[in-house]
């Protein structure tokens, strides 16, 4: 059976929605506590490496303090913004934005703005197919894939190359 899978990537939350068919698409309670979002955040820790390691993401990364050791990379999708248009990102807000390499820096490890977006759309999508199988959508709901990429991900029309 078919299904399509759409997922909502918000600055501030990701919600995902599937329909079986052409039947009505139905958002599916990928929060923690049943919500139909999560924060679009990722948490960090310093290795004794000096590097970055993923902590936590979504909800659980929303509530990890920011200090020395420990950093929360939220609101990814201003980092594309201003990649494209050279706006600068308030750094009081944004500290680990390097806008120079248009880069996510945390400590000496450097991600892209794509990394942060495809681990928070790979933690939706694996709380969407576990959802989804308690609402009797079939297991074939387990073919979806992010960083396979055998889907289809839409962008606005506006986007540039680049985000799309």
């Amino acid at each position: 059976m078919g299904y399509n899978l759409g997922i909502d990537f918000g600055t501030s939350t990701t919600k995902v929605a599937l329909r079986r068919a052409k039947e009505i698409p139905r958002a599916l309670p990928i929060g923690k506590r049943g919500e139909l979002f999560m924060p679009s955040a990722v948490a960090f820790r310093r290795t004794g490496s000096d590097m970055a390691e993923t902590i936590a993401v979504g909800e659980d990364a929303a509530v990890v303090p920011q200090t020395e050791d420990t950093c929360v990379v939220a609101e990814v999708k201003r980092c594309l913004a201003a990649k494209e248009t050279a706006v600068t990102l308030p750094k009081e807000r944004y500290p680990w934005w390097n806008s120079q390499e248009g880069c996510i820096q945390l400590w000496s490890s450097r991600f892209s703005p794509y990394h942060i977006i495809l681990t928070i759309l790979s933690e939706a999508l694996e709380r969407a197919i576990s959802r989804a199988r308690e609402y009797g959508f079939g297991d074939d709901v387990d073919g979806f894939s992010i960083r396979g990429l055998p889907m289809r991900l839409g962008t606005s029309v506006t986007a540039s190359l680049e985000t799309r």
